[in-house]
C-alpha cells in the first residue's frame, strides 16, 4: 500500500527528475534512460490509481497534480481505456 508520504517522495522525486530533463536536452539520448522514466511515471500514476479504486480526481490529488494533467499523461503512456465502460 502507498502512503501519502511516500507518494510525495516519489511525486518530488519525479518532478525533481523531470526539471532535469527539462534543463539538460541530450540527458535522455539512450532508450533505455527514457524507458525508466516512462516506468516511474506509469508506475507512480498506476499506483495511485489502485490506492483510490481508478478514481482519477483522487488519484491526481494524492499525486499533487490536476486531474486534466493526470488524464493527460495517462493517455500518453497509455493508462486509460480507449472506450468507455459499458452501460448496463
Amino acid at each position: 500500500m502507498l502512503t501519502a508520504a511516500e507518494c510525495d517522495r516519489l511525486t518530488a522525486a519525479l518532478r525533481e527528475l523531470d526539471d532535469h530533463v527539462r534543463d539538460n536536452p541530450g540527458v535522455f539520448d539512450d532508450a533505455a534512460d527514457e524507458d525508466i522514466h516512462g516506468w516511474v511515471e506509469r508506475e507512480l500514476i498506476a499506483r495511485a490509481l489502485g490506492e483510490t479504486g481508478g478514481n482519477v480526481t483522487q488519484a491526481a490529488r494524492l499525486l499533487k497534480i490536476s486531474r486534466k494533467s493526470l488524464q493527460m499523461k495517462m493517455k500518453e503512456l497509455g493508462l486509460r481505456d480507449t472506450e468507455p465502460p459499458p452501460t448496463s
